[in-house]
């Protein structure tokens, strides 16, 4: 028992990066990085329970709350199968430590078990965005009792059983799938990206207060075909009845005890042949030749074949870029009949600021070190520079931003059709923000480097240095797209566009600065 326990927290450990905890020089990093995470967390749990509170509005405190509950189960099962999908195959039947376990005197189950145990807790976040507010929200509109908040733990534990018992194997039938296909990266990033755009038309769909709330009345309709355990969850939360309880006990548990007994039987089997296709695969690392072509070129080459041969950095780092374009085209078709009543620059900024906000969301720089990993060290060994480096790693991020965030801006103008000077500094604005994202992406991962990952979805996708980058990133949108409208309406439009312009032109020429010093020394400390 002690060995199966052992083993769950050197999982979570390992999976969450809990041993930086004990690490006396990076108390400070650690001190950021929390406050940062759990101003973060707090900013989306508050946004979703706003969403809630907008519902029960518009839908009235007799109905209302209940159409929360069906939303937010159901909103949270489509979190909790996007999760399984994307991570389970890795984690489960991909890990890298799999050699490792299986050297030690620990019985498969227990193994296979730990394993499964440590993936569900991390997928209680990811649940947590959605719950959390939903609960609160009816708990403040509807008189509760202690047993609904016995339930609620009740379902929030219970909930990811069923689907991680389902969706574990779609992971890995997919991804065995795709491997067997030469161009897999790119149907992959394909497929990513037509089910993120299908997603996010749907959301758009509900855009005004109106429309959502009819969106969640709609899925509180159909909530027992959608996803019936959601059903019977909402249930028992509101009606308390032992019936509804022990089935949905019933739904999840039974299903997950099965996986468990199918997984732990072909764990070995199924490791042991991905193992040795895995390791069939040698790396093959082109040397950096001065005198074949220019090193520039080269290592910018290098860097874009890396991004695009992992499909996770490449949705991170385009898939909201490409969604400003998509929800631009969507919000100009959807506020069309409006146009008359509002001001055509006025609504040609406001569709370039969510232009620019999705455009620098999440660059590739922020995570352009962390995915080199244990590997690092070629680059560094290489005869180029750190400012040639800096510069390959920039331009991976800058080349895709700027080719869509042009296309957005290009089909304002068409639109919209602004004054030619504001055309002119919306073009220069974005410049400028993109060549400042890239820079700060930059800055952010010398300084929070995550190298011990054995998998790359975990350098993209619990990457200190993303998460920090996307906050700081969306506050500074968010200051200068508000002191572009104050400067607007208190001075003019034009002027207030040059002065955020200039703004972002310093804060840019400080960063490379900075850059250029204290970034190559931390570049230099980096030990992979």
């Amino acid at each position: 028992m002690s060995r199966f326990l052992n083993l769950i927290k050197i999982n979570l450990i390992n999976q969450l990066g809990l041993n930086k905890l004990f690490r006396k020089k990076n108390k400070t990093s650690i001190i950021v990085g929390s406050l940062t995470l759990l101003i973060g967390l707090c900013f989306i749990y508050f946004f979703i329970g706003f969403m809630f509170f907008q519902v029960v509005r518009q839908l009235g405190e007799d109905v209302g709350p209940s159409v929360v509950l069906s939303g937010g189960l159901i909103s949270g099962g489509i979190l909790l199968l996007m999760t399984v999908v994307v991570r389970a195959n890795a984690y489960l039947f991909r890990a890298k430590d799999f050699d490792l376990l299986a050297s030690l005197p620990i019985p498969t189950s227990s193994i296979t078990l730990a394993k499964i145990l440590s993936f569900i807790v991390t997928t209680y976040l990811t649940l947590s965005f959605t719950f959390i507010p939903m609960i609160v929200v009816y708990a403040i509109y509807v008189q509760t009792t202690f047993l609904y908040w016995i339930t609620a733990i009740l379902v929030f534990l219970l909930l990811p059983l069923l689907i991680i018992s389902i969706f574990s194997f779609v992971s890995y039938l997919f991804a065995t799938l795709l491997s067997r296909f030469k161009y897999k990266n790119l149907i992959s990033i394909i497929g990513y990206l037509a089910f993120f755009l299908g997603i996010l038309f749907l959301n758009f769909q509900g855009g005004t207060d109106d429309q959502t709330a009819n969106l969640f009345v709609a899925l509180d309709k159909q909530i027992k075909y959608i996803y019936y355990p959601a059903y019977i969850a909402k249930e028992a939360l509101t009606t308390g009845r032992l019936i509804y309880h022990l089935s949905f006990i019933a739904l999840s548990v039974i299903p997950f005890i099965i996986f468990i007994h199918v997984t732990g039987k072909f764990y070995l089997r199924i490791n042991t042949s991905l193992s040795t296709t895995r390791n069939s695969t040698k790396f093959d690392e082109k040397t950096i030749d001065k005198k074949q072509t220019g090193i520039i070129k080269l290592l910018t080459k290098m860097e874009f074949k890396k991004f695009f041969s992992i499909p996770v950095y490449v949705m991170n780092t385009l898939g909201s870029k490409v969604a400003g374009v998509f929800l631009m085209g969507l919000m100009y078709f959807q506020l069309r009949s409006q146009l008359g009543t509002i001001q055509t620059d006025i609504f040609a900024l406001i569709m370039f600021a969510i232009t620019i906000f999705m455009g620098t969301l999440s660059p590739a720089t922020a995570v352009t070190f962390s995915i080199e990993g244990k590997k690092l060290w070629i680059l560094k060994t290489s005869p180029a520079t750190e400012k040639q480096i800096f510069f390959s790693k920039a331009l991976v991020d800058f080349i895709p931003s700027v080719v869509l965030g042009y296309i957005s801006v290009i089909l304002i103008i068409i639109m919209m059709q602004p004054s030619i000077l504001i055309s002119v500094l919306m073009f220069a604005v974005l410049t400028a923000l993109l060549i400042h994202t890239a820079i700060l992406g930059l800055l952010i991962n010398l300084k929070f480097p995550k190298l011990d990952w054995d998998l790359p979805i975990k350098a993209v996708k619990q990457s200190l240095s993303v998460f920090i980058t996307m906050l700081i990133g969306m506050i500074l949108m968010g200051a200068l797209v508000a002191l572009t409208f104050v400067l607007g309406n208190a001075i003019d439009l034009e002027i207030g566009l040059l002065i955020v312009l200039g703004i972002i032109i310093i804060i840019t020429v400080l960063e490379y600065i900075l850059l250029s010093t204290m970034g190559v020394k931390w570049y230099q400390k980096i030990k992979s």
